[in-house]
């Protein structure tokens, strides 16, 4: 039977997403676990919210790519206070799952990795390891960058594994979405003669 998930992603939208899971994920799917999925020609890291075997109509629903956690992230009862806090400050779940986790846990193809400057490994690297390595010598590139230039699919696993190393660390730009409103205002002094005063000498009111 196929199996789907209803996701929370890190965006603001006003419901969860539906992804399908393949087979050989199956087992770990669970409430509160991070999987990635594509949305618009990026990766998210999504909160799973639901598992069922009901598709949905009218649409052809994507797979999610890979899953990062063995357990799960987050309890219930804190997925319960992030929905108390959408409606009673009238935004998304999604826009509260994004504030809520740190930036090292929602991962984006925006996101920012950096090499750990005095990071030893224990142990030989593998190859794609050196090779990220390597293409982070230069500086800081963003996920997108680095599934490019790995020629990868997905970078997030091999990111997650290389943090859980120490090897490398994140980074999230954050950029103004607004411009500040700018009004110039011209003061007028307006003087009137005084009553009891020689006509060189005048008051402001």
């Amino acid at each position: 039977m196929q199996m789907f998930v209803d996701v929370i992603l890190p965006l603001a939208l006003a419901n969860t997403y539906t992804y399908r899971v393949p087979d050989e994920l199956q087992s770990d799917m669970k409430f509160g676990v991070r999987v990635i999925v594509p949305l618009r020609k990026k990766f998210y890291t999504a909160l799973i919210y639901k598992v069922h075997f009901t598709e949905p109509e009218g649409y052809e629903v994507k797979e999610l790519i890979s899953v990062l956690d063995e357990e799960s992230v987050v309890r219930p009862n804190q997925v319960k206070l992030w929905e108390w806090i959408a409606q009673y400050y009238q935004c998304t779940l999604g826009e509260v799952f994004k504030a809520a986790l740190p930036s090292g846990l929602k991962l984006e193809s925006e996101t920012k990795v950096s090499a750990v400057a005095d990071f030893m490994a224990d142990a030989p690297l593998k190859e794609k390891e050196q090779m990220l390595l390597d293409e982070l010598a230069g500086g800081a590139l963003s996920l997108a960058d680095l599934n490019k230039a790995l020629d990868m699919k997905n970078v997030l696993p091999l990111v997650k594994r290389m943090m859980e190393m120490g090897a490398v660390e994140i980074s999230e730009n954050v950029e103004a979405k607004y411009k500040p409103r700018m009004e110039f205002f011209v003061s007028l002094s307006i003087f009137m003669p005084a009553t009891n005063m020689s006509t060189d000498t005048a008051i402001p009111i």
